[in-house]
């Protein structure tokens, strides 16, 4: 992690860092608008790289399988971008948001048949990720607040399980610093869409 600090009216970015030596030491960078210092600290923060998409969601998916096959949730898969194509993000930081948000759709599934879609859209220079649950639905005048820290719905706090109401508000920080957006659908008793968009990987040889 990295913190700005305010000195003599410039701005200090502050960090750690393991040197060729294999030793951790401590850096300051400093920029003359606070502006120029949060770019950088998201940068360090932010370890982007290209991605492709199916092998991405595969790795995902890999580690909460045994969960859905447990509470007997049928997943679903369908990516409708071109074969090939290739995200630019944070891997791990986009597998929390798909943790958070998969893991919130599985725990008020309330049918016997649980189901969750996962559909990938194309967008030009981005994706929209669609995750789809037959969940318990969130009410209509709950839902511009389920991205708001700490809040939990009605039936989140009425259950036993519930958690803190930190994991949308997480997922929407990760997705609005990669340049996306994230927003909720959902009908009560029918179930939850979760939408958010991702960056594409630049191809290099198609801007000459």
């Amino acid at each position: 992690m990295a913190s700005i600090r305010e000195r003599n009216g410039k701005f200090n970015v502050i960090y750690s860092y393991t040197n060729e030596k294999g030793e951790r030491k401590q850096k300051w960078e400093t920029y003359e608008t606070k502006a120029e210092a949060k770019r950088r600290k998201k940068e360090i923060e932010y370890k982007k790289g290209g991605v492709e998409i199916d092998e991405y969601i595969s790795r995902c998916m890999s580690n909460l399988s045994l969960d859905l096959e447990t509470r007997k949730i049928d997943f679903l898969y369908r990516n409708d971008v071109e074969k090939g194509t290739c995200l630019y993000i944070d891997e791990e930081k986009i597998k929390r948001v798909f943790y958070n948000v998969i893991g919130n759709a599985y725990k008020y599934i309330d049918k016997d048949l649980g189901m969750i879609f996962l559909h990938i859209e194309d967008a030009g220079k981005m994706v929209w990720v669609r995750i789809t649950d037959n969940g318990s639905g969130i009410e209509k005048d709950e839902l511009p607040l389920i991205f708001e820290r700490f809040y939990r719905t009605d039936s989140s706090r009425n259950s036993k399980t519930g958690g803190t109401g930190l994991g949308l508000a997480i997922a929407k920080k990760i997705i609005e610093d990669h340049g996306g957006q994230i927003y909720a659908e959902s009908e009560k008793g029918k179930g939850t869409k979760i939408s958010f968009s991702l960056p594409k990987k630049v191809d290099e040889k198609k801007k000459i």
